[in-house]
């Protein structure tokens, strides 16, 4: 996100829980991260590589 260091998120991460994975995704920015297709389908092989189980159903 070109409003955050995302190159910081990967330690602070780590630090609060090992368990929670952080993925830089090249060139996506805070909008182009859900229109940009190449980014869009980066999340959907990261959700899919944890697991179903990771993620929270809607409600």
């Amino acid at each position: 996100d070109e409003l955050f260091h995302p190159e910081q998120f990967a330690p602070v991460f780590a630090q609060a829980s090992p368990k929670v994975p952080v993925t830089v995704v090249p060139d996506a920015g805070h909008i182009t991260l859900t229109l940009q297709h190449q980014a869009v389908q980066t999340v959907a092989r990261l959700v899919a590589q944890a697991g179903a189980s990771t993620v929270a159903p809607s409600r």
